[in-house]
C-alpha cells in the first residue's frame, strides 16, 4: 500500500521535472525568398484613383457620372482608364443597403476592364 503512494509521488516529480526542464533548442534552417523593395512615395508617381460609387438605390456612378446600364458602365470605365491608366487604383464605395448582385456586377466590369487594384469601402446611408 505504501509502495503505491511512493510510485505516484515519483511519477509526479518526474512529470514536474520534465515540464520544467529546458529542452535543448536546435537550429532550423529556413530558406526565405527575396522580396523586392517597396517603392517609396517619392519613387512612385501617385496616381489618382478611379472612384466608383454604388448607392442604396443600386445606382452606379463612375467618376461622378451615372452609368444606367452595362454598356454605359463599360464606356465610363474605358474613359477613366484612358485618362488615368490601367494601373490606377479603383476606390469602390458601396452603400450598406446596396444589393450584393449590383456590387458583383460592378466588380465584374472592373475585372473585365483589366483593373486589378480595387479598394473596397462600405458606407452606411451614403
Amino acid at each position: 500500500m505504501l509502495m503505491t503512494s511512493m510510485i505516484d509521488v515519483i511519477f509526479i516529480l518526474l512529470a514536474f521535472f520534465v515540464c520544467v526542464s529546458e529542452i535543448k533548442k536546435g537550429e532550423l534552417q529556413v530558406d526565405v525568398p527575396e522580396v523586392p523593395a517597396v517603392e517609396t512615395e517619392s519613387q512612385a508617381e501617385e496616381v489618382e484613383p478611379i472612384v466608383v460609387e454604388v448607392t442604396a438605390e443600386d445606382r452606379v456612378f463612375i467618376g461622378g457620372v451615372e452609368g444606367r446600364n452595362d454598356e454605359a458602365l463599360r464606356k465610363l470605365l474605358a474613359k477613366e482608364i484612358a485618362a488615368k491608366g490601367a494601373q490606377a487604383p479603383v476606390r469602390l464605395s458601396g452603400d450598406k443597403q446596396a444589393k450584393n448582385g449590383t456590387m458583383m456586377r460592378v466588380v465584374s466590369h472592373l475585372s473585365r476592364a483589366g483593373l486589378k487594384r480595387i479598394e473596397f469601402t462600405v458606407e452606411a446611408g451614403g
